[in-house]
């Protein structure tokens, strides 16, 4: 199986998450790709929660150099012109769901690993839960204390070698508003709107907060939802 039909297969495997599919199917198939491999790896699945796990392959010797792709992508929205699971290749361009982010980098992970004949301080992770909250990362960090030399994520870069990554704090909270008849609007407080306003706010703020290499700090406000009844907090 050449790069081009390793992607294909893997594109052709669901693994976005949703109450029906999740990483699983894909991950076995990694898992048994990387059994079958040439190169003596010891390959192990990490629980990560119910059926999801992480895949982790090893030589054995203490890790200098960690290669990392996640296995998850986002829903598949929007296809109109191109099924996202056919993997459908026009011209030098291929199409489908994850093949930037990041199947791609899967297949060349997958495809070095086979041609490798000896490596000493290699380490291989395949995580799960990228795109939403990160479970399988945390839980990599939680049970393996290792400190490589050199970590490679396969993220699409243009080809671009990039030195730095931005971190992350995911906040989630609930504002309390005051209610008031639609018709009058200036006897309550609407939280949506000054919830967006204080944002504007944040991102503002954060621009001031910059480094060399990553720009200035940024600010996603990625859900919002309002006007419901308060629940148990």
């Amino acid at each position: 199986m050449n790069i081009l039909q390793l992607l294909k297969k893997l594109i052709s495997i669901p693994s976005y998450v949703d109450e029906k599919n999740n990483e699983k199917e894909i991950g076995d198939f990694i898992y048994k790709y990387l059994k079958q491999s040439p190169f003596p790896f010891k390959v192990e699945k990490q629980k990560v929660e119910g059926k999801r796990f992480n895949i982790i392959a090893s030589d054995g010797a203490k890790p200098k150099l960690l290669l990392i792709a996640h296995m998850d992508t986002v829903e598949p929205r929007g296809w109109q012109k191109h099924n996202p699971f056919k993997g459908t290749v026009k011209g030098s361009k291929l199409y489908g769901l994850g093949s930037m982010d990041m199947k791609g980098g899967m297949a060349a992970i997958l495809t070095a690993l086979n041609e490798f004949k000896k490596t000493k301080g290699l380490m291989v992770l395949f995580y799960c839960d990228e795109e939403y909250d990160f479970k399988g990362m945390k839980k990599f960090i939680k049970e393996y204390k290792i400190s490589p030399q050199l970590a490679v994520s396969a993220e699409p870069t243009n080809l671009k070698i990039w030195n730095g990554a931005r971190g992350i704090i995911k906040v989630s909270f609930r504002v309390e508003g005051k209610t008031a008849p639609a018709s009058r609007p200036d006897q309550g407080e609407n939280v949506i709107t000054g919830l967006v306003e204080a944002v504007k706010y944040l991102e503002k703020t954060l621009k001031k907060y910059r480094t060399e290499n990553l720009g200035p700090s940024i600010c996603n406000l990625s859900a919002i939802s309002g006007g419901g009844k308060l629940g148990k907090r």
